[in-house]
């Protein structure tokens, strides 16, 4: 079948189901708005429970179906839950001067319910769809231990064997890597959302904004590193292999390069600055216009930290993973296009910086 500019609709990379079902989902919210100080502050919380029947999601294709890519299918039954909290105040109120702020703080989380039947589905990559987990949680063998003998050989390479209910959580034994599951490192989506807002009035002529915003909860593998490590060998780490951890970033090399360009994704930004001066009426008349107004505006102008770095940014968006080998990432707010993919190419770009300058006249 041909589809856009003579491109194939149908691929073996997207294998169809013709049993696939509408998601049904059924929430239930409770909330309450309050006020004090004669509604000079203000705020509002909101918690909620979501359960989605038959929720869409890809799985991986087994290779004896012959495909190589993966299929869209229905989950039987997802748990979401989460709280919404939001505070706005008029810090100072003068004739001549205001100040405003605000903050808002998002939750979010879901756990798989049912499987129908099965205790996990595989997504793609490293990601799985666990019973009793969240969606595309990211699943990876953990090293914790490895030598090298006097040939730089790989010896004694041992694995996190597991813990928890279902034997997949970090504290296992140690076991050979040959006998160990894959292992939970985290979430792939935010599990927190955080917002600031500060404003200033002066004189009711010059309005001054910055806003702040943030994620985090959740880890990333960013893939163009790991091609880097083993494929390319391009990497210092790789090339010279001069670290005093260079048997346990050559054992990850062998059993699973992912965790090599492991990170965690929690990040601050400076997400907008803004400076609004309203042009005095006698100025604006002279060109037959009754008010106007000048703003210069900067957005994504820098992160402010990172729960890989902390407050060591160095003044750059780029966060540095903390595993053997450990390489400088982009941007930590970097996602997919898509819902279980996990790696960060180089095609991705992070938010853009921009600044603009806007003038508004009214007739």
């Amino acid at each position: 079948t041909v589809g856009y500019q003579d491109e194939p609709t149908l691929q073996p990379s997207a294998f169809g189901n013709p049993l696939l079902k509408p998601e049904r989902s059924t929430e239930l919210e409770l909330g309450f708005d309050v006020s004090f100080l004669d509604g000079r502050v203000y705020g509002n919380y909101t918690s909620y429970n979501r359960w989605t029947r038959d929720l869409i999601v890809r799985s991986a294709l087994p290779p004896s179906t012959g495909f190589p890519g993966s299929q869209i299918v229905n989950l039987g039954e997802v748990k979401g839950w989460g709280h919404e909290l939001s505070l706005e105040g008029e810090v100072v109120q003068r004739p001549h001067f205001r100040f405003t702020t605000g903050v808002q703080v998002t939750t979010q989380k879901n756990r798989i319910a049912d499987l129908g039947g099965e205790d996990v589905i595989s997504g793609w990559g490293i990601l799985d769809h666990r019973l009793g987990y969240s969606i595309a949680d990211m699943y990876m063998y953990r090293v914790v231990h490895a030598e090298q003998d006097a040939d730089g050989r790989l010896i004694n390479v041992l694995c996190d064997g597991g813990a928890g209910p279902q034997g997949v959580d970090f504290g296992g034994p140690a076991v050979p890597c040959g006998e160990a599951p894959r292992v939970r490192w985290g979430r792939t989506e935010p599990t927190w959302q955080l917002g600031l807002n500060m404003g200033a009035t002066l004189w009711q002529q010059l309005r001054l904004h910055a806003r702040v915003e943030g994620a985090g909860g959740h880890v990333q593998s960013g893939g163009k590193f790991l091609a880097a490590h083993t494929s390319q060998v391009t990497t210092e780490a790789a090339v010279l292999r001069n670290d005093p951890q260079d048997a346990l970033f050559d054992a990850y090399r062998v059993v699973q390069r992912d965790p090599l360009a492991f990170h965690r994704m929690g990040f601050a930004r400076l997400r907008e600055v803004s400076a609004t001066y309203n042009l005095p009426s006698h100025l604006v008349g002279r060109i037959g216009a009754t008010r106007g107004s000048v703003s210069l505006a900067g957005r994504n102008l820098l992160i402010l930290w990172t729960q890989q770095n902390g407050w060591d940014v160095r003044g750059e968006s780029s966060i540095h993973t903390h595993m053997p080998g450990g390489a400088w990432m982009w941007d930590p707010e970097l996602r997919m296009p898509n819902d279980i993919s996990y790696g960060v190419h180089a095609t991705q770009m992070p938010p853009t910086a921009a600044a603009t300058l806007t003038v508004r006249l009214g007739f």
